[in-house]
């Protein structure tokens, strides 16, 4: 996806640091703020009209209702992706989290077995003799 393509993003007010997971919420409030209030706000039309008037108040009537539905999916889907998000940011660190026990525990047997501890001995004792040698070679053909 390349993002250069996109255009400018939309909700100008919220910070560009929040322009991710963290802004979901802040945008859900936003969104709740800006449609709730025409929800209940009208009363309804007062008057007799006729036929055309009619037909306008009927589409009027049915886009509100469009607007309605559209804001509830966007919060619905606002909530979905931010409790996504969440549930897979916790399977993440719980994994890390096994994985990182799991590699103490194999790190911790073996660190405690004998057969690793004279291994790791004989090992320095050979690296340790080994560098001495390379020295003293080095040094004795100079």
């Amino acid at each position: 996806m390349n993002k250069e393509s996109w255009p400018e993003f939309p909700l100008w007010w919220l910070e560009e640091s929040k322009r991710n997971m963290t802004g979901l919420q802040d945008i859900a409030a936003h969104l709740h703020e800006k449609t709730e209030g025409s929800r209940g706000g009208s009363p309804g039309f007062v008057g007799t009209a006729n036929d055309m008037e009619r037909q306008l108040i009927e589409r009027m009537s049915a886009l509100a209702q469009q607007v309605y539905v559209l804001t509830s999916v966007t919060q619905a889907l606002l909530r979905i992706v931010a409790e996504d998000h969440e549930r897979r940011s916790t399977r993440t660190r719980r994994m890390f989290g096994r994985i990182r026990d799991a590699w103490k525990r194999f790190w911790l047997a073996i660190e405690q077995n004998m057969v690793y501890r004279i291994m790791a001995i004989v090992g320095t004792l050979f690296g340790v003799a080994a560098a001495l040698w390379g020295l003293i070679h080095h040094f004795r053909l100079h």
